[in-house]
């Protein structure tokens, strides 16, 4: 049974390998998503053969609809190749891989909380936003970790309509009183803080910046429309084809235009970049740079 399932997965290795090839991806994607198959498949990597089995046959039919022109599989594709295959070393700062690694309770008595102080006749509270009070710690390292953190949650509920379509909450976390207008009980207090500070955190695992080098590469194939190894890939896919449907080069250039869209890079600690192709009309750097 055992040697059933590792001949399975060598023969899914190989078609995974060879229909990577056939997608009409630039060389650099293709590299990429070649070297995180292999690695995925490494032999260390590999301890529950039945869970790799059916990670592997979800991988062929992404790349069967791609390879058919289903727009939202190819751009998951190009997000595997720019993202996920290169991991995140050079692409988020410090500060972020610290924030998601730190335990939530180290932030408690920095992260911001909002105290609901009287509830007007149409139920809408009345708030009023505490600020971090740099006396709560003398570790400054942590409290920049809140001040970037907040920045970037700043920036995320700025960019709707660009990178996300979400209603994101705010980053404060919102601490009523008893209803006889009484703090709550300390162990409630601490655990709707700690609560935010993973809501916060997960929003981080959703929302990764790119590598700025993936970044400026997927921005000069769509500037430069550089598409002549792409358009020969896609020739050679055409005459595969025995559906009829014929792939255009103009769709792929889409699909890399909406998959850099959602992107954003982050420079320094808190300054922003979003793709020139969010908006057309913006001409220079300064543009569409976000500083917070």
């Amino acid at each position: 049974m055992l040697e059933l399932q590792r001949k399975k997965i060598l023969y899914l290795y190989r078609n995974i390998h060879r229909s990577i090839k056939l997608l009409p991806l630039d060389k650099r994607a293709t590299a990429n998503l070649l070297l995180f198959q292999r690695k995925s498949f490494d032999r260390k990597v590999i301890n529950n053969l039945e869970y790799r089995i059916d990670a592997a046959n979800n991988s062929l039919v992404t790349i069967a609809q791609a390879l058919s022109g289903d727009p939202e599989p190819f751009e998951k594709i190009l997000e595997t190749a720019f993202v996920t295959a290169v991991g995140r070393k050079g692409a988020e700062p410090g500060w972020l891989s610290v924030f998601k690694a730190i335990h939530t309770d180290e932030l408690l008595e920095l992260w911001p909380t909002e105290s609901i102080l009287k509830t007007s006749k149409d139920n809408k509270p009345f708030v009023l936003s505490a600020e971090i009070d740099p006396a709560k710690t003398e570790d400054y390292s942590r409290e920049e970790i809140v001040k970037y953190s907040l920045d970037l949650l700043k920036f995320l509920k700025s960019a709707k309509g660009m990178i996300h379509s979400r209603n994101l909450e705010p980053a404060a976390a919102v601490i009523p009183l008893t209803p006889l207008g009484l703090p709550i009980a300390e162990c409630r207090h601490k655990n709707l803080i700690r609560k935010k500070i993973r809501y916060v955190k997960q929003l981080f695992m959703t929302f990764v910046p790119m590598h700025p080098f993936w970044f400026n590469h997927v921005e000069d194939i769509i500037d430069n429309k550089d598409l002549e190894e792409i358009a020969h890939k896609i020739a050679k896919l055409n005459k595969l084809k025995n559906n009829g449907l014929v792939m255009k080069n103009r769709f792929v250039l889409h699909r890399y235009e909406a998959f850099i869209k959602r992107q954003f890079v982050i420079f320094g600690n808190n300054q922003y970049l979003l793709s020139r192709t969010s908006n057309r009309k913006y001409q220079t750097a300064e543009d569409w740079i976000f500083d917070s």
